[in-house]
């Protein structure tokens, strides 16, 4: 199909047109009512913000290593030394281009969009002056569609660029001929703005696998840069991956947009909002009350400070003028708001942020499952869905990095050379505090097994129950719940290595040990013989 045939933009069209009607109709009410509360609402705002910094500080922080990628065969048996090495290699590499890029950044605004109106988004690219970028796009200027099982697949955003961005961006030839006079006039030039969208889909007519050196048209998503008005088309492109991150909050039935977590307490912050006005009006009165007075009197009640008002015998008798409606209750106000914020600062998770951080406080496995397990647990719906939504931009970013040769394939085992999906499509560990909070709860359990095998070695002095234990398993368990740099722990290799130098000083030993029995023996055969032949003489 032609790039500028009628049928292709007006499926074009017709597909971003029907994703806009839906998120207007069905997202863009709760998201404009969220917006504005947010504004109004302290708390919420407050609330809101905190999580997405713990986002960013418990979940993918920078200067820590918050993940690690995995052979995802490795559940099948004891990964080989070098299937590990390679896929910690990969690990380390991929977090240096990270810090080296802007995600950090970029995905701290994804993060506010995530907990404030509960979908985030941002584009993954990489070019021959940035290896790896990323672009946040504020949510309301996208919409989205997924696929069956939920999934996000594609998405339309609108921008907009002056006529002389477009000419730099794809070359004036591209342009429609409207477009291109304005690149022509000097006054429109560099002022006039003009509505582009970007439209990105699956390519379902025309699809090769691979993960490089397939042409634009044959990959497996299709993109568009297309003018909003006529959808003339001024750039077409491929990607091997989903380009973007959509990360969500929690699922909203029947919606590609997530649900924000201030969704379920809206009539509490709504009546925060009335009461926090209700209370200034009250607390204005209160320092400024209203006064009642006679018809006679009016102009001539003196309301300034140390001011002298004179009244008649009748109004004195009245009690004229006098202060009217400020009877309100302050303190009752005060304890209905500071209900509805607590019920908004647990929605927002808060008593789970401070279980999190307590952990820095020397807390021990146990104190952490009794203290803090229920309000961590119930956190796991949104971070499980971040993963979930996160994979699509992990692959994305190896993709990316891998096919600018970032990244050390070259260094691969023959084995995963054979099957380079495996490379692309690794299963990823998280690190962060929340990921280490959640791991410490499922660890206790091979620490009650641990402390039990211990008991039972100490009760009855037979150290066979500890062959059971496979030490190097246990240590890099222990390392990922605790987040232990690679730096601190061995890899397979190096303790192969070491086991063997052990090996070799104790069979080292045992053989010096040996030869100075040998000689020992001799030397005391030698006095026995030596005694033997002395007494033979005489």
């Amino acid at each position: 199909m032609d790039d500028n045939s009628a049928a292709l933009r007006s499926e074009l069209k017709l597909l971003s047109e029907s994703l806009w009607a839906r998120y207007q109709a069905e997202t863009a009410p709760m998201v404009n009512e969220m917006n504005s509360l947010l504004d109004k609402c302290e708390v919420a705002a407050t609330a809101a913000d905190t999580l997405a910094n713990t986002h960013s500080s418990y979940i993918t922080p920078a200067g820590r290593r918050w993940f690690k990628l995995q052979y995802r065969k490795a559940g099948e048996g004891k990964v080989k030394d070098g299937v590990a090495r390679f896929f910690r290699a990969l690990t380390n590499g991929m977090s240096e281009r990270l810090a080296e890029s802007n995600f950090y950044t970029a995905s701290h605004e994804v993060y506010n969009d995530r907990t404030r109106l509960g979908t985030g988004a941002m584009f993954i690219g990489g070019s021959d002056t940035e290896p790896l970028y990323f672009t946040y796009f504020a949510f309301g200027t996208y919409v989205l569609d997924e696929d069956a099982r939920g999934n996000v697949h594609t998405l339309v955003r609108k921008f907009e660029y002056t006529p002389a961005q477009a000419e730099m961006e794809w070359g004036r030839e591209n342009l429609s001929e409207k477009v291109q006079a304005w690149c022509r006039d000097d006054n429109q030039r560099n002022s006039h703005k003009v509505e582009f969208l970007q439209i990105v889909r699956p390519n379902k007519k025309q699809r090769k696998e691979g993960w490089r050196d397939i042409p634009d048209e044959l990959r497996s998503y299709e993109g568009y840069y297309v003018e909003s008005d006529s959808y003339h088309i001024v750039k077409r492109e491929g990607f091997y991956e989903f380009p973007f991150l959509v990360t969500r909050y929690l699922r909203e039935a029947g919606s590609p947009y997530g649900s924000p977590p201030g969704k379920r307490v809206l009539p509490a912050i709504r009546q925060v909002v009335k009461l926090e006005r209700i209370m200034d009006t009250l607390a204005e009165v209160q320092a400024f009350p209203r006064i009642m007075q006679l018809p006679r009197q009016n102009k001539q009640v003196d309301m300034r400070a140390g001011g002298i008002t004179t009244i008649s015998e009748e109004a004195a008798r009245l009690n004229m003028p006098r202060e009217w409606g400020t009877g309100g209750r302050y303190d009752i106000g005060l304890d209905r708001i500071s209900r509805k914020e607590e019920q908004i600062r647990k929605a927002y998770h808060e008593d789970m942020l401070l279980s999190v951080t307590a952990q820095e406080k020397q807390m021990t496995a146990r104190e952490v499952e009794e203290r803090v397990a229920e309000k961590i647990l119930a956190f796991t719906p949104s971070f499980t869905l971040f993963i979930n939504d996160n994979k699509v931009a992990m692959r994305r970013i190896l993709g990316v990095l891998l096919r600018r040769g970032e990244l050390p394939l070259d260094d691969a085992p023959a084995e995963l050379k054979k099957e380079i999906g495996e490379i692309l499509n690794p299963q990823v560990a998280y690190l962060g505090r929340i990921a280490q909070a959640l791991e410490l709860i499922v660890a206790r359990g091979t620490q009650q097994v641990i402390d039990e095998i211990i008991k039972w070695v100490q009760a009855t002095g037979k150290t066979e129950m500890l062959d059971w234990v496979d030490e190097e398993e246990l240590i890099r368990e222990w390392q990922d719940v605790f987040g232990c740099s690679d730096n601190v722990i061995l890899g397979d290799l190096e303790i192969k290595q070491k086991i063997e130098e052990r090996l070799e000083q104790m069979q080292g030993a045992q053989q010096m040990a040996l030869d100075n029995d040998a000689l020992d023996a001799a030397g005391k055969m030698a006095q026995i013989q030596a005694a033997m032949k002395k007494g033979g003489a005489r």
